[in-house]
């Protein structure tokens, strides 16, 4: 049985093509893409469309495509960074030398590069303060709203 592969959607494409270059952060090509919503779900917009078997093998098709047409491959990219970071280090350029192992070690799957997002939510991050209240503190609190409410005729957006 074999299993054939759907071509992306139009707004997958174009994803991907925000995708490729490879400078920006997923959930900025999701929202370049036409996908919507705040950071949190532009976030999971882009891991789903990246899971997507039909864009991994339009990604992997214009990655060789890449690849053959300018005569990279892994072992090019080891020498010359390899190459570099020798050429630095006889120049006693220690910072050049580090950065250029350091894409030798990425490039083999020694090193990960690892970004860690948090996402806050001040409507539950203040629930959950109000929710450890006493009433005296809930009644304190609920005395200085008259003076936070705006003017008439303002609003604050």
């Amino acid at each position: 049985m074999t299993t054939t592969v759907r071509n992306p959607t139009a707004k997958q494409m174009l994803f991907i093509d925000y995708y490729m270059p490879g400078d920006t952060p997923d959930w900025k090509c999701a929202r370049a893409a036409g996908y919507a919503g705040d950071f949190t779900t532009l976030s999971s917009s882009a891991s789903a469309v990246l899971k997507s078997t039909a864009v991994q093998a339009e990604i992997a098709r214009r990655r060789e495509e890449i690849t053959v047409s300018q005569g990279i491959n892994l072992d090019t990219l080891v020498f010359e960074l390899r190459q570099n970071a020798l050429d630095a280090r006889e120049y006693k350029q220690m910072a050049a030398s580090n950065q250029a192992w350091l894409g030798v070690a990425k490039l083999l799957g020694f090193l990960v590069d690892r970004t860690e997002s948090r996402s806050y939510s001040v409507s539950a991050d203040l629930t959950k303060a109000l929710e450890t209240m006493s009433s005296e503190e809930l009644r304190a609190i609920a005395s200085l709203a008259p003076a936070l409410e705006l003017p008439e005729g303002k609003s604050d957006d």
